[in-house]
């Protein structure tokens, strides 16, 4: 009972410590607050949205029209024979029993059923129809649907009576009405089942005759998905059996009557999440394994494995973006309440050491302080989790880097997954918290007295040399990402892990912090430097001020260092926020190749008898297929005439032909692109860093050459030919190897819609080509249009100039749809939000410095008034410190981080398919952003000298003077 007594009058020794520094608590709070509910934040959004997105692919073109979590299983037997009675019982058996539990999904539905080998159907009429000469009415099977009697209509007849005896005949079944009504079969008619040498499991064969009765005809009933998953359509050409006599009779009548298996279980997926998808994904696999070996030649032939596996991948490229940005957010708000708590520790430095004196223990002291972190955590853990669902749906709203808008509100709600972040990063502030309490119980009331008159010695990282360390790993990272070429492989299709190697992920983070780091113990000598200069030619004011900076250089080395990370973070995250936007854009027209593509038909114009061409003025051409084609030729409306439709600034002709050609005794497959030179370089997509040679010089290389070709620069190297040799293309004529002759006239690295997977491109004149064929070929058409026009209007008026547009792509309408998926919008919501707290932080820091300096330094102000010096000069001294602390932070840091940017950033682009990465980046510096990082804290730094000059002039000069004797 003492014991406890004695613990509760800890805890109110911790509160009232709390309450006494307030600011400095509220700060804590907040900083703790801001790192729960950033890291919960990240999968409230990614189940709230990562789950509609799993949806939309589950119900994807390989699923529509049945419901998303539908599995198929099917036995085909090919040339083996049907499945074994003995293995199908195990297979039925395990199905009806086992699958739902091992895939840990509740049963919803489904049908399972059974076909035979297919079987030849002749009336059975007393021999009207000799079976071995006459056509049989048709072919089809017989079979069974296990539970089909509740979930169909009989639009005449009666089910079958379930016969045990294959001596019985004739079998009752039923049929499909459209098979009914396509035959003319009726209710009650006979028929029979022929296969003249039907297969034997022994080897041999058999005439095989079974004897059937139309007992009724069915229909399926409607609005039935989870059993109708399989079409009814499936079984229009089956004559059904209860599946009792199909297993008792008929696999005793019928060799191989397990032809065709199949099982269809539609599954409740309500509860599968985000974070289930790989143990899903990992279930299914060892299902279908278990289900291959009770049954060889049964495949998972559809199920929601694509769309999951499509949703991972998508959710893993975010996943691996948003590491690359969230640690280095997180680490920054993590430092914060190192920061706020070393200066509360640092002013309670004497009391703890008084407190000491007075017996208390090193663990009492760092008790207190815990104390105070689980109350703090207490707090942020009930204020964090409703926080993150704001910060989701702040998140949820952005569609450009700090740009959000109003929209449908996004139905977030606190998941078990982020409570259990939110305890992580509750543990992670606690032990940011009390890090600084640690060094500090163990001083004793001398060893504080010392400390505070002993000149401050270097941090320990300093002292290990840990910023130099540090740099040679980040460049490590650098060395290791030029080589590897980006932060993730491609491996047939999917990237390798990225956490395999941890350090290519936090290269950036890493070179920022080490640098920063290391501009930190550089700052005190650039200090003694200016110190040493400004003495021979400045002021007293401004030569205190540098003198106070180079005494007190590792107290403000917090703060320094704290700008520097936050302007460097805040300047490489929107420079690769601007650069990630631009890379959606650059995609996608270089996806399509201009504004819009168009692929359009083609005119059929009548040849008369006597030979001669009845074609009329090209801006009259039809493009209406004459209703006899015979001795017609295809001619392709002028190009010209497209701008004539509303919209179009200009347009020109892209053919695409398949060639090859052979270079040092190999083989090179590759793409002949045909265009207009005059045109292209108005419509075309094409960057600078496409070519080393500007678009307008190669264009002007195939007008000096009319025969000229552009080639790939990897071509050129591999092939070792050089600028001015000849080239021979084949394949244009399908239908002979004669090869047409171009002269190399240049190089390039991309091509608009070309890509090194598909492998090499050639660029030429297209008119060139159509007289080396003696034709013109289908082409593409590319335009140029005007921002947000209509493109179905654009259409329709092209039909009326007498085009027939067949397809559309458009790259703006592909730009916005990619604009609007989830985890882009994740992206650059939570590097929104991470920016905004970690300057409003960074702001909240500047300002509790400026405070706490003054306050620090309340006796040695009261002395230097004491002794001569005005309120202006020490005002002046005091914004001085201020001004070159601040400005030096930010100045290193924007250095930092448009360095980093530079270096880095062309390493991160991710992708999950060879297109994700072409064309690559080009790192855009978001100087809009950076000027908005400067500006808000070149602010609060104006905001915190005018608080400082405020309490300066309010100051008591015999106060500080007392003050000073009493200590």
């Amino acid at each position: 009972m003492r014991a406890l007594y004695r613990y509760f009058g800890l805890w109110r020794f911790a509160l009232q410590r709390l309450r006494s520094e307030l600011a400095l608590t509220l700060s804590l709070l907040c900083g703790w607050t801001l790192v729960i509910a950033l890291t919960a934040a990240l999968p409230m959004y990614t189940d709230a949205v990562n789950r509609s997105q799993l949806q939309q692919e589950l119900q994807g073109a390989e699923l529509r029209n049945r419901p998303a979590f539908t599995f198929f299983y099917h036995f085909t037997s090919g040339t083996t024979g049907g499945a074994e009675w003995e293995r199908y019982q195990i297979l039925r058996d395990y199905m009806a029993q086992s699958i739902a539990s091992d895939l840990g999904l509740p049963l919803q539905g489904g049908l399972h059923y059974a076909k035979s080998d297919i079987l030849q159907v002749f009336p059975n009429v007393g021999g009207a129809y000799n079976i071995g000469r006459d056509q049989p009415l048709m072919r089809g099977y017989l079979g069974f649907v296990g539970g089909l009697e509740g979930h169909i209509t009989l639009v005449d007849g009666a089910m079958p009576a379930v016969q045990t005896s294959a001596d019985a005949a004739p079998l009752e079944v039923l049929i499909q009405q459209s098979l009914a009504t396509e035959t003319g079969m009726q209710v009650g008619e006979l028929y029979l089942l022929f296969d003249p040498s039907a297969r034997l499991p022994t080897g041999g064969r058999k005439r095989l005759e079974v004897p059937v009765r139309i007992a009724g005809i069915w229909t399926p009933k409607a609005d039935d998905p989870d059993f109708w998953s399989m079409s009814p359509t499936a079984f229009a050409n089956v004559f059904l059996i209860p599946e009792a006599t199909y297993v008792n009779a008929v696999r005793n009548l019928v060799p191989y009557a397990f032809t065709d298996l199949g099982w269809y279980r539609v599954f409740n997926g309500d509860s599968v999440r985000a974070e289930d998808v790989d143990r899903l994904l990992a279930r299914v696999t060892e299902v279908s394994n278990r289900v291959f070996q009770r049954l060889p030649n049964t495949y998972l032939e559809f199920s929601p494995v694509a769309a999951l596996t499509r949703y991972q991948r998508a959710a893993s490229a975010q996943a691996i973006l948003l590491l690359l940005f969230g640690i280095p957010i997180l680490g920054l708000i993590l430092y914060f309440i190192v920061l706020i708590a070393e200066s509360a520790v640092n002013r309670q430095q004497t009391e703890i050491a008084i407190f000491k004196s007075r017996g208390a223990s090193s663990s009492q002291v760092l008790l207190i302080y815990l104390l105070q972190s689980i109350t703090l955590g207490a707090l942020a853990l009930v204020l964090g989790p409703w926080l993150a669902r704001l910060i989701a749906g702040a998140i949820g709203s952005t569609y450009h880097f700090l740009a959000f808008r109003s929209g449908p509100a996004l139905q977030v709600a606190i998941t078990d997954r982020s409570l259990r972040y939110a305890l992580v990063a509750l543990f992670l502030a606690m032990f940011a918290t009390l890090l600084p309490a640690l060094e500090a119980a163990r001083l004793t009331i001398v060893a504080a007295k010392r400390e505070s008159g002993r000149r401050q010695r270097n941090p320990f990282w300093q002292r290990a040399f840990l910023d130099i360390l540090l740099l040679v790993v980040a460049l490590y990272g650098f060395y290791l990402l030029k080589t590897q070429g980006r932060i993730a492989f491609l491996q047939g299709g999917a990237a390798t892990d990225p956490l395999e190697n941890p350090l290519l992920f936090l290269a950036p983070a890493l070179f920022i912090f080490a640098g920063a780091l290391f501009c930190v113990r550089l700052f005190p000598l650039v200090i003694r430097l200016l110190s040493w200069s400004w003495a021979r030619v400045g002021g007293v004011a401004v030569l205190l001020a540098l003198y106070n900076v180079g005494r007190s250089s590792q107290a403000y080395a917090n703060l320094l260092l704290l700008l520097i990370l936050t302007t460097s973070l805040g300047a490489f995250t929107a420079s690769m926020a601007r650069t990630l936007d631009e890379n959606l854009v650059a995609r996608s027209f270089y996806q399509i190749g201009a504004d819009l593509a168009l692929t359009e038909g083609v005119g059929v114009v009548p040849v008369a008898e006597n030979g001669t061409d009845n074609t009329p003025a090209p801006d009259t051409v039809s493009v209406t297929a004459a209703s006899d084609p015979t001795n017609a030729i295809w001619v392709n409306m002028p190009v010209a005439d497209h701008v004539r439709a509303a919209g179009v600034k200009a347009a020109t002709r892209i053919g695409q032909f398949e060639v090859s050609t052979a270079v040092a005794s190999q083989l090179v497959e590759g793409t002949l692109y045909g265009i207009d030179r005059a045109d292209f370089p108005s419509v075309a997509y094409f960057r600078a860093d496409f070519a080393a040679s500007s678009l307008g010089a190669l264009m002007n290389a195939l007008a000096v050459r009319y025969n000229g070709v552009i080639v790939s620069r990897t071509f050129l190297e591999q092939s070792r030919l050089n600028v001015g040799d000849i080239l021979v293309l084949r394949g244009l004529i399908p239908t002979s190897n004669q090869g047409v002759t171009f002269q190399i006239v240049g190089t390039t690295e991309l091509f608009p819609t070309a890509y090194p997977q598909n492998g090499d491109f050639f660029v030429a004149n297209l008119d060139y080509i159509f007289e080396a064929l003696g034709q013109e070929l289908p082409y593409t058409v590319w335009l140029a249009t005007d921002e947000g026009v209509d493109v179905t209007a654009l259409t329709a008026e092209l039909d009326e100039i007498g085009y027939r547009v067949l397809g559309v792509q458009d790259a703006r309408a592909l730009i916005s749809k990619a604009q609007r998926r989830p985890e882009r919008i994740g992206l650059f919501g939570f590097l929104s939000v991470g920016f905004v707290a970690t300057t409003g932080l960074s702001m909240l820091a500047l300002i509790i410095y400026a405070v706490l300096s003054f306050r620090q330094r309340f006796v040695q102000l009261g002395i230097l008034r004491a002794v001569g010096l005005s309120s202006r000069q020490l005002a002046l001294s005091l914004g001085s410190e201020q001004i070159l602390v601040t400005a030096t932070g930010i100045a290193i840091g924007s250095y930092l981080g448009l360095l980093s940017s530079y270096l880095f950033i062309p390493f991160l682009q991710v992708g999950y398919n060879p297109a994700d990465l072409f064309p690559p980046f080009v790192v855009l510096i978001a100087w809009d952003d950076v000027s908005i990082i400067v500006m808000v804290l070149a602010a609060m730094l104006l905001v915190a000298t005018l608080s400082v000059i405020w309490l300066l002039m309010r100051m008591k000069m015999f106060q500080a003077v007392k003050l000073g004797e009493a200590v």
